[in-house]
């Protein structure tokens, strides 16, 4: 209802495993804190927006930011993250982390820092081997998970940057140290 349908850019909404995205190209009227502050509602598309009002499937304007807000806040324990910019506007609503699937995010606590770790399942099976075996090598671990290399890297470097694993020692006799516990 509120897309600039004359731009080339089109609506889209995208599903990710720790967030959903929806897109729609036009600027806001005013600034998203204006808008809040106010409750001011300036339809890009007064025609459509009434139609919608008379056929009930939506209200009066100037509430929807809020709606999404107080809505999507309780369900999900995040709220809503809104980027603007002078073409288009983006709504991300974050999901709980919870899961196994690939790419799913696994909650841990502690660090040398403190607060919450994120990994991926990925990685939580890389922590897992090291747990099981602090001298295990790259390629032992790569083997065990039936990955490359390369990727299983990436993977380290990612627990290192987060403060979960670091590597003690040379490559060769060298050996893995937990930061954090599970």
């Amino acid at each position: 209802m509120h897309a600039d349908y004359f731009s080339p850019a089109k609506p889209r909404i995208r599903v990710f495993t720790d967030r959903m995205e929806f897109f729609n190209p036009g600027a806001l009227p005013k600034s998203l804190a204006t808008i809040m502050r106010e409750d001011i509602s300036i339809p890009c598309n007064g025609i459509l927006a009434k139609l919608f009002r008379v056929v009930r499937l939506a209200e009066n304007g100037g509430y929807g930011f809020d709606k999404m807000i107080r809505g999507w806040t309780p369900y999900a324990g995040t709220e809503p993250q809104f980027a603007t910019s002078m073409d288009s506007v983006k709504a991300t609503f974050g999901f709980k982390t919870a899961g196994k699937e690939k790419g799913d995010a696994i909650n841990t606590t502690g660090g040398p820092k403190g607060g919450p770790k994120i990994m991926t399942s990925r990685q939580k099976d890389i922590y897992d081997l090291i747990k099981g075996d602090p001298s295990i090598s790259r390629n032992a671990m790569a083997v065990a998970l039936s990955i490359n290399v390369s990727a299983l890297r990436k993977h380290l470097d990612a627990l290192r940057a987060k403060g979960i694993i670091a590597r003690e020692g040379p490559a060769k006799g060298g050996h893995w140290e937990i930061l954090i516990n599970d």
